[in-house]
């Protein structure tokens, strides 16, 4: 019989996750060997953490890990939080190029309810300081030229880059969340998004969704879980 080859799954453990998990487990080829967890599942075992679950404990991944597709050397590392806690990245030093996964969606929505948005920036620097010459993002067209992937972790990203209307619906939904306590979380985030979709028909009412989600978990965490 064959070695069964390691398996690695990486980001957010939501129901696609699980889906992978399931198929994986007792498979005859596969083997997973490594977990990167959301925050979701922060603290928890990961046989408590997911519907679909797994006989023994699952090994920490490595900080930082080498593997040779033939003699091309790959690096996998986690250079810090920003779209979930356990983001992943994939270095390919000889081409210079970088997978970086869902901490770069490049203009393309975002979904933001794991995120360690205070955090989020100093990952981009680690990013930065590879000096990239193309990155592959987890959403979005590919970023082939060092221009694209300089705009694309632009230092100057600011709130007045948002969209002004973004910006009002943000604010509008996170004071409601924040401040009045008789309107439950999901109606108000569904109230500002519905607002949201009569204004716009890309990616914008997702990311308000994600946005305003993510507040409501820090500021109002105990009526979500009931």
């Amino acid at each position: 019989m064959t070695k069964k080859l390691r398996v690695g799954i990486l980001g957010a453990t939501g129901m696609v996750g699980q889906r992978f998990i399931q198929l994986l487990e007792n498979h005859p080829q596969f083997e997973i060997t490594a977990l990167a967890a959301s925050d979701r599942s922060q603290g928890k075992k990961f046989q408590d953490a997911c519907t679909w679950r797994l006989s023994g404990e699952m090994p920490a991944f490595a900080k930082e890990m080498t593997l040779y597709l033939g003699k091309r050397e790959v690096k996998l590392m986690q250079l810090g939080p920003g779209h979930t806690s356990g983001d992943i990245v994939a270095w390919v030093p000889d081409a210079g190029v970088m997978f970086t996964g869902d901490l770069i969606e490049y203009h393309s929505a975002c979904y933001c309810g794991d995120a360690h948005l205070r955090a989020w920036p100093q990952t981009l620097n680690a990013i930065r300081d590879f000096n990239p010459k193309a990155i592959a993002p987890g959403r979005g067209d590919a970023l082939s030229s060092r221009q694209t992937v300089s705009e694309a972790l632009a230092k100057d990203w600011t709130w007045a880059r948002i969209d002004r209307l973004v910006r009002a619906i943000l604010l509008a939904g996170a004071y409601e969340l924040v401040h009045r306590k008789d309107v439950p979380p999901k109606v108000a985030i569904n109230e500002y998004v519905d607002i949201a979709h009569a204004f716009y028909d890309q990616g914008e009412p997702n990311f308000i969704n994600s946005v305003l989600d993510r507040v409501a978990r820090q500021a109002r965490s105990a009526e979500l879980v009931k």
